[in-house]
């Protein structure tokens, strides 16, 4: 419950509420009471606000939706979170335990938003906050009054970024933006906004944007290319990684009218597996990861489609890793089984693939002998920027429970990282070959004639 004096609210009802939900974007006002001069105001955190089929998501975390928004993962070096208001949380807890120089560092910040607004955080003195909501005060080195503010909802999931520039003010930041059509250069700076909702006029924490006339002198770049972020990073000894899902796909932009108005930003899978590899390359080729000091990867549920959120974080995490970044911890928090092929995939000895003579990048194609004889053939072919498999079984080696293998080895020996089957929906066999070799079945709204499953490379 907060107290807000009657004189800084419109003495009309309805223009009342509306300022309110104009202020409180991300809280549900439950009730109004009067209380001589001041309206006593109680609210509760809003749930994501549009996500088709968010329980897919949620029962893979494990989670009731009434949990989902305060749900988050943090480890010393990482933060996994749905709402992406947690992130500075983590950056609190490796300031306040680590030495980390603020004259030289950048945040790589991979997001379909800058997250620089005002938050709700007033300024008691230099470095000592106040939580507008609660009125207990808030330091960036004390990471337990940082996660509160959290909580309140003094730090939204727009405003995440602006208390770390305010507790490191020569911070750089690198942004991946792929909604914007061009470079962009800027000098940002910490800044503070007269509040007139509360007494006493606060100081609300907020951030100054502007025009970078010289580029060499701009602290900002907000780019849709990961190579000119990347380049603008890589001079800095310390970086915060920070991974918004949303930078790979933003279909609902926090809007519930999305499928009238149209989707923002909706890549397909395997446009968004070639980012994640064009990340890792430019992270590998700059020798970035000794420099990594903090990974945080937020799912935005009101952002980015729930269908992707387990196979792509996964594929994800497992590139992380595999470049030499320890989130070891994490993923073995969010995929605590292995699947089956993973576990116990023993391909049979009498079984092999062999390799033909047409064996490209856009063409691949092994010949399938079983005990010996030849018992069909697979083919991954690469068109339009994705790769498909196709397996054809001599009709007497069809029904033999060969099929999972053949999928299985094509795609560990093919070039590519994601691969696509498609088949017939009345095709049970091939399905179920398919998914014991590591493929799944995203989950679409459109009907489709045909199964469309995909493979990732573990």
């Amino acid at each position: 419950m907060i107290r807000i004096h009657k004189k800084n609210l419109p003495s009309n009802e309805q223009d009342a509420y509306e300022k309110l939900y104009s202020y409180f974007l991300d809280h549900d006002i439950n009730m109004i009471k009067s209380d001589g001069d001041y309206w006593l105001i109680y609210l509760s955190k809003k749930l994501f606000n549009h996500c088709d089929n968010i329980k897919i998501g949620l029962d893979w975390l494990n989670l009731p939706e009434s949990n989902s928004i305060d749900f988050y993962l943090k480890g010393d070096n990482y933060l996994f979170c749905l709402a992406e208001s947690f992130i500075p949380y983590g950056w609190s807890c490796l300031y306040s335990k680590s030495k980390i120089d603020k004259n030289d560092t950048v945040l790589l910040h991979l997001d379909s938003h800058r997250d620089l607004m005002d938050t709700r955080l007033s300024e008691i003195r230099s470095g000592i906050w106040k939580d507008l909501l609660t009125n207990k005060q808030v330091k960036f080195s004390e990471p337990k009054s940082i996660l509160a503010s959290i909580q309140s909802g003094a730090i939204g999931i727009g405003s995440m970024v602006t208390p770390l520039l305010h507790d490191n003010p020569h911070i750089n930041i690198a942004h991946y933006n792929p909604s914007v059509r061009e470079n962009k250069f800027y000098y940002l700076k910490p800044d503070f906004l007269i509040d007139n909702l509360f007494d006493n006029k606060e100081l609300k924490l907020c951030s100054l944007i502007t025009n970078s006339v010289n580029k060499k002198k701009s602290n900002y770049i907000e780019s849709n290319s990961l190579y000119d972020v990347i380049e603008f990073s890589k001079e800095k000894k310390n970086i915060l990684l920070h991974i918004d899902m949303d930078s790979l796909n933003n279909r609902y932009n926090g809007d519930s009218d999305w499928e009238n108005e149209g989707a923002y930003y909706d890549n397909d899978i395997f446009s968004q597996i070639s980012d994640i590899d064009n990340l890792i390359n430019l992270i590998t080729i700059h020798n970035l990861v000794k420099k990594i000091r903090h990974t945080s990867i937020g799912i935005s549920p009101s952002f980015y489609p729930v269908e992707f959120w387990k196979p792509v974080t996964q594929y994800l995490l497992k590139s992380l890793i595999k470049c030499g970044i320890d989130l070891s911890e994490l993923y073995k928090k969010l995929y605590p089984e292995k699947s089956h092929y993973e576990n116990t995939f023993n391909v049979p000895t009498n079984l092999d693939l062999e390799t033909t003579s047409c064996n490209t990048f856009k063409k691949q194609r092994w010949n399938v002998y079983y005990n010996g004889i030849k018992a069909g053939k697979v083919t991954i072919y690469h068109n339009d920027n994705r790769a498909s498999i196709d397996v054809q079984l001599n009709k007497a080696h069809q029904g033999l429970g060969i099929g999972k293998y053949i999928f299985y080895l094509a795609c560990k020996f093919s070039y590519h990282n994601i691969i696509e089957a498609v088949m017939r929906k009345n095709n049970i066999a091939s399905m179920h070959s398919a998914l014991k070799a590591g493929f799944f079945e995203l989950e679409v709204k459109e009907k489709k004639s045909q199964r469309h499953m995909i493979w990732l490379r573990k």
